[in-house]
């Protein structure tokens, strides 16, 4: 994990080394969010490219079995990006323990719907393990079209950071509440980008990086939100 106090203890002083001035508490904490969901953006990005998890968002891999009723499984609230979705077939076994295989569902695209569905070389089957899934607002539509379970194996959305303060009415001075704070998720590895990334927020130099280059190539994007 990373800690939001000392993240912003870092920021703080190369802030006032460049007289950039004060860091309040509720434009840092809009700032940390923002710079988290650029950051999950960007390895989103290279999840796209290279179809493989970047480590550094290996700590919000999730993988739950999900009831399957007609062929409709219920996203979870927390769910980014599909990783992997199986069929979990179970086989029951006299005087013994029932027996789980799994079938990879291959994911199937609006166009190709209609298409696979009917094709009868192709086409949903149990029995032939051809299984195939498309997500939808807020649930995955499986077929066959079929009551059992699946393992969705997803990358779920990071928690809301966010660096809790008491107003220190006597000195006017905000101080640092860890009770009430929300540490970032983030490998530790990860602080470097996210200073990167407050700094950009506040106009101050930082250092070329491929996150920090990735930000540039997008900047119309990121300085409309």
């Amino acid at each position: 994990m990373i800690n939001v106090d000392t993240l912003y203890s870092r920021v703080k002083d190369l802030a006032r080394k460049d007289k950039a001035g004060y860091l309040g508490p509720d434009e840092f904490n809009r700032h940390l969010v923002d710079c988290q969901t650029l950051l999950f953006e960007f390895y989103s990005e290279q999840l796209e490219r290279d179809q493989d998890v970047p480590d550094a968002m290996r700590t919000f891999i999730e993988r739950s079995n999900l009831q399957c009723v007609a062929g409709f499984v219920t996203i979870p609230s927390d769910f980014e990006h599909t990783l992997r979705v199986n069929w979990r077939k179970v086989t029951n076994v006299p005087g013994g323990e029932p027996v789980v295989s799994y079938i990879l569902a291959l994911p199937i695209s609006g166009s190709e719907i209609n298409v696979t569905l009917q094709n009868t070389v192709r086409g949903p089957s149990l029995a032939a393990k051809r299984v195939y899934y498309k997500v939808e607002s807020t649930a995955l539509h499986i077929w066959p079209e079929e009551d059992g379970s699946v393992e969705f194996e997803y990358l779920r959305a990071p928690v809301t950071p966010n660096r809790a303060t008491t107003l220190d009415s006597t000195n006017d001075e905000y101080n640092y509440d860890s009770a009430n704070s929300t540490q970032l998720e983030w490998e530790a590895s990860q602080a470097p980008n996210f200073i990167d990334l407050l700094l950009w927020h506040y106009g101050l130099p930082t250092r070329e990086s491929a996150i920090m280059q990735w930000v540039a190539s997008k900047k119309g994007i990121v300085e409309n939100r």
